[in-house]
């Protein structure tokens, strides 16, 4: 797929640096030229939603869920998803720990309208390996959030695709990002990208998966996961 491609990266801590290399080599493969993205992360985080006004939406959340590695990974994405409303085009988002497994198909960008997610599979099936390796066709299906009123951890537990290490987003999808989470209030990704406001869709195929060796390095070195309060610094 030929759209601009970019990895949100820690800059400055090696695990992060690592992975988003392997994520870019993985990407090469298949043609696609993705671009490091330096993420936001920090003590000064609260300054950054202070210039973005933003705000964290709390209900249904947990103290865990808020903390400032959330917030760096939020504001990482928003960042992106203001860059694909300047710049009118689609986007392809990766996270770090992302790996391109398979070709991904330039007419997928015909499927969908906002956000179309490359690896539903995740954490969706009994055997995430052996579904990764597989491939389902090129079809794409419509997500649908099951109770609107749903909020926070609540919806993450019972309805929700998880996770945004890989996805597709439009400027139209972009746009309706950006609104909802500054009228609504900053999630995580991926819960956001659930809102009842965006057209979620997903590919039966796992065109992209979790790098393995992140889970394995992530126990060993947790002070590298996004979801880590105390490693995130001011990058832009």
């Amino acid at each position: 797929m030929n759209i601009p491609t970019y990895v949100i990266t820690m800059i400055g801590e090696g695990l992060s640096e690592n992975l988003a290399q392997e994520c870019i080599e993985s990407a090469k493969k298949f043609g696609i030229q993705a671009k490091i993205f330096p993420a936001t992360w920090g003590k000064d985080i609260d300054k950054h939603f202070v210039e973005q006004d933003l705000k964290i939406y709390k209900k249904g959340q947990k103290k865990k869920d808020i903390n400032p590695g959330l917030k760096g990974c939020l504001l990482s994405h928003y960042r992106l998803w203001k860059k694909c409303i300047e710049s009118q085009e689609p986007m392809m988002i990766f996270e770090h720990d992302n790996i391109v497994l398979r070709d991904i198909p330039q007419k997928l960008l015909n499927t969908f309208e906002d956000v179309l997610h490359l690896d539903f599979a995740s954490r969706q099936v009994t055997d995430y390996e052996d579904f990764t390796e597989t491939y389902n066709g090129d079809d794409v299906k419509q997500w649908c959030p099951q109770i609107p009123r749903l909020s926070g951890h609540e919806l993450y537990n019972k309805t929700h695709i998880k996770g945004s290490h890989a996805y597709i987003i439009k400027p139209l999808g972009a746009i309706k990002m950006v609104d909802w989470v500054w009228n609504v209030g900053a999630l995580s990704p991926d819960l956001a990208m659930n809102s009842t406001a965006i057209d979620l869709r997903y590919t039966l195929t796992s065109f992209c998966r979790i790098n393995p060796r992140y889970w394995m390095e992530s126990k060993k070195r947790s002070k590298n996961s996004f979801c880590r309060p105390k490693r995130w610094r001011v990058d832009g």
